[in-house]
């Protein structure tokens, strides 16, 4: 019998035989597993991963992740294909063998049955976060002893995993359509901030960790996202392409003026591109247009009298690659937002139904779309078209599945103005009941902030709608409180002060409080000499603004001259 023969005889033999890998694998791993040995026998499971347990790579993994708090999507995602911007601003995917990941891993992390005997290991323990998403820890004393037994080198090749899994799960920059539920995107950048916290990173990750960062860099907390800012201009090196460093730039821009400071913010853009940085690709074309959108943002902010003729300087190239397709939908929505900004509703609306006509021909992602929509309900508002708002409101609330977050709770707000606006008074006071279950204890950035102080304001608005002048008092004066202790609105809405005293002095008047009420009156004066009112909350400097000071003119007579915008016209009454 030859070879051939023999092999072919013995493989006949084992068809029908049982998988004894997992058997044998145990038994090489209980022979190797010696405590009394200086090192383990982990320490071979990157050359020889494939003859022990599956479960002994995931414990490292787990190690190398921080030991805590790892959240098993995190796992999981090895298995969807990493998704990043090419040079022609398409997306593309790589898998996981791809982006070099060993086949034993995979396997592993790919495998639920596999990953279930990991989480029965002794050493593991299974907690779950506020939103249920399930989490696995490593026992702080078995963590001790698994790094005092492992070699430098090891250690270091799976910290590299480590961060390699991290970088391969972060959703791509720009693109919009996926973002983790908050609770999984806390844990996860927990563990992205220890994995590159003054640590030397190995070179080839260097940039793939810069894109992981821009994830984080894009939305959500303010906290995480300043961090993510911070870290990635640390990581940044002169000689990475135009893509990083138009994002970097971007994204501290951006970050720089939700925390007040426009001058710093246009400075960095305008600095940035008069570098003449080389880019010449589709990719780095969308990124120019986002720069061009952040200090249109900063225009728009300032009022300065050349948006109008600037807003439109960026173009996509044509055939518009994926990318550039999302920039100028987003020059879009600026467009409306300068629109609005100059209290041109009509325009406004305008912009913003055809930005959703586009929709119909090229499918928005749906956050945006929520934007829109959101957007074109509050200018519904100020047209007085509350059942309008309420139509499309009510649309998009049927077809939302997580009702909580920004989007939900800007959505919600103009939701309680409509009914307000039409005397259902217990439908807005409902709305407000529901917002208030989930807003967010933290208030570290402007928007919200700006979402706090308006459901407080739609709430001494229902108050005071409802003649119930007592509690509407108590309710502008909580606002004001409100206000006082959040330091970055009081620094860039302080005309919304001048509403609250106006909006008390009503109520004092109708209480019989006369001379309380002028005080509350010449307060409102004081702060409307020096800040120019803005359309930022919905009817408020408009119709709610009439409404209370002509109200109190009729009775009193008392003068007042209110600043308004984009060079129009000061409201007054002499």
């Amino acid at each position: 019998m030859d070879d051939s023969e023999a092999f072919d005889h013995i493989q006949s033999l084992g068809s029908d035989a049982p998988d004894l890998d997992l058997f044998v694998q145990r038994l090489i791993t209980d022979q190797l597993d010696d405590p009394t040995l200086v090192l383990s026998h982990r320490n071979l499971l990157s050359e020889y991963g494939d003859c022990l347990l599956a479960s002994e790579q995931g414990l490292l993994l787990l190690l190398a992740l921080g030991g805590e708090d790892v959240p098993i999507d995190l796992l999981k995602s090895a298995r969807i294909p990493m998704r990043r911007w090419t040079n022609e601003g398409e997306i593309k995917g790589t898998t996981a063998a791809e982006f070099g990941f060993s086949s034993d891993l995979i396997a592993l992390l790919s495998n639920d049955d596999l990953l279930s005997q990991l989480s029965h290991r002794p050493e593991i323990t299974q907690s779950a976060l506020e939103d249920g998403t399930i989490v696995w820890s490593i026992q702080a004393e078995v963590q001790k002893e698994l790094s005092n037994r492992l070699s430098p080198q090891t250690i270091e090749d799976w910290a590299t995993t480590a961060l390699k899994l991290l970088c391969f799960a972060c959703p791509p920059c720009y693109e919009g359509k996926v973002n983790w539920a908050l609770p999984l995107k806390k844990a996860i950048w927990n563990l992205l901030d220890k994995a590159t916290n003054q640590k030397r990173l190995p070179s080839s990750l260097r940039a793939c960790v810069i894109e992981a960062l821009l994830f984080f860099c894009e939305r959500d907390l303010f906290t995480i996202r300043l961090a993510a800012v911070e870290r990635a201009k640390s990581l940044l090196r002169k000689n990475m392409s135009f893509y990083f460093q138009a994002s970097v730039t971007l994204f501290d821009s951006i970050i720089s003026r939700i925390d007040g400071n426009f001058q710093r913010s246009e400075s960095l853009i305008v600095e940035f591109l008069a570098a003449d940085y080389d880019g010449n690709t589709r990719s780095d074309n969308a990124l120019r247009g986002r720069l061009h959108i952040s200090n249109i943002e900063n225009k728009i902010h300032r009022y300065d009298k050349d948006v109008a003729s600037t807003i439109y300087n960026w173009t996509g190239i044509h055939p518009l690659s994926t990318f550039e397709i999302e920039v100028t939908r987003r020059l879009q929505g600026v467009a409306a937002k300068f629109f609005h900004s100059i209290g041109d509703f009509k325009t406004t609306r305008a912009s913003l139904e055809q930005h959703l006509w586009l929709n119909s021909t090229m499918p928005i992602r749906p956050n945006t779309k929520l934007l829109i929509v959101t957007r074109l309900a509050e200018i519904h508002c100020e047209l007085l078209e509350y059942e309008k708002a309420l139509q499309i409101i009510q649309a998009e609330l049927e077809g939302m599945s997580a009702r909580k977050g920004r989007p939900f709770r800007r959505l919600s707000m103009v939701r309680a103005e409509g009914y307000i606006g039409l005397g259902q008074l217990e439908d807005a006071e409902s709305v407000l009941q529901e917002l208030i279950s989930v807003e967010p204890p933290e208030l570290d950035d402007l928007n919200d902030q700006v979402l706090r102080v308006r459901r407080l304001i739609l709430s001494a608005r229902i108050s005071h709608e409802r003649l119930n002048f007592s509690e509407a008092l108590q309710a502008w004066q909580l606002v004001g409180q409100t206000i006082e202790n959040l330091s970055i609105f009081k620094s860039r809405h302080g005309w919304v002060t001048a509403i609250v005293h106006l909006s008390m002095a009503h109520a004092q008047i109708a209480l019989g409080n006369e001379d309380v009420a002028k005080q509350s009156w010449d307060a409102a004066v004081e702060v409307a000499m020096r800040e120019r009112f803005e359309y930022v909350f919905p009817v408020l400097a408009t119709s709610w603004l009439q409404k209370i000071v002509g109200e109190i003119h009729q009775v009193k007579g008392w003068p007042l001259r209110v600043m308004m915008p984009a060079g129009k016209s000061d409201l007054t009454w002499l």
